[in-house]
């Protein structure tokens, strides 16, 4: 997760960069301006930006599976989830999911491109970056789990997981 106190480590970091490129420019056009003769000069400043990717999910702690849940073999899940990616990498991301719960088969999630299937193997998906730079996608997602056939009434752990990783 993205903290407040990286922020400020950052930007006092650019200002440090910044200070120093213009010192230099100041010697530079100083030294050039002292001398009898034009002097010639270049000044070169680069610098690396550190790739940074984070994932946050907001969902419900556990789910609630009813008798006639069991019967019917789904539960539609009445919340969405909320999956936010905040990251610089410019090739985007692969989100992955894993369904971990005894209860469910599998789980259907909805708000993508397409319906994304997460059995036992989990699934994944990749997502573009939406801009350059730094940016956030926020996906809210639906969810659909399939019960397993040994699948009793409840409330149970969240069964569904939630990574990424840049491409």
């Amino acid at each position: 997760m993205y903290k407040p106190q990286q922020q400020i480590r950052r930007k006092l970091h650019a200002m440090a960069v910044t200070a120093l490129a213009a010192s230099l420019l100041c010697v530079v056009a100083g030294e050039a301006a002292a001398g009898a003769e034009a002097a010639q000069g270049a000044l070169h400043v680069s610098a690396v930006v550190r790739r940074h990717a984070s994932v946050r999910m907001n969902a419900p702690q556990s789910l609630t599976i009813s008798e006639s849940d069991v019967q019917r073999g789904y539960v539609d899940v009445a919340s969405p989830m909320e999956v936010t990616v905040r990251s610089n990498v410019p090739e985007g991301y692969i989100l992955a999911l894993q369904n971990q719960g005894e209860q469910v088969r599998e789980a259907v999630v909805h708000g993508l491109a397409a319906p994304m299937v997460v059995n036992a193997g989990g699934g994944s998906l990749a997502r573009p970056a939406p801009r350059n730079g730094l940016w956030t996608d926020t996906l809210e997602l639906r969810v659909r789990f399939q019960l397993s056939p040994t699948a009793r009434p409840g409330i149970h752990a969240w069964p569904l997981t939630v990574s990424m990783m840049g491409m």
